[in-house]
């Protein structure tokens, strides 16, 4: 029962992706192997890019808020549920690969945000 249930949240996740590629057209780029649960979001206007690399894994409640900026997700990175991304005025937030980024954590990004490679965050940053 579990598998069943993983396997439908990933073709959920997966159709919520394809979905927001159609609707926000060439401001997001994703790769097939990407886990988008069906309760994470994005927003992102006409001036915005999100990128997001290979095997990255996202979960529910993630929520990307992107007005006049740039996200970039390296590969094999993890996103844990409840955190929330704003990125606006020109801003730009760039994870390099391997990157943890643990529950409920909170960035605004008005400037210039980059997290390295192999890097880990606690919850509640």
């Amino acid at each position: 029962m579990v598998d069943n249930q993983m396997i439908l949240i990933r073709i959920l996740g997966l159709f919520k992706l394809i979905a927001y590629k159609l609707f926000y057209r060439r401001n997001i780029s994703f790769s097939h192997t990407v886990f988008f649960h069906p309760l994470a979001s994005i927003s992102i206007d006409r001036k915005s890019k999100i990128d997001i690399g290979k095997h990255v894994h996202i979960e529910r409640g993630v929520t990307f808020s992107i007005k006049s900026g740039c996200v970039r997700i390296g590969e094999r990175s993890m996103l844990r549920r409840d955190s929330f991304f704003e990125v606006c005025g020109g801003g730009q937030l760039s994870f390099g690969s391997h990157v943890f980024i643990n529950r409920c954590a909170q960035v605004v990004c008005l400037g210039t945000i980059h997290l390295g490679d192999n890097i880990a965050c606690g919850t509640h940053l």
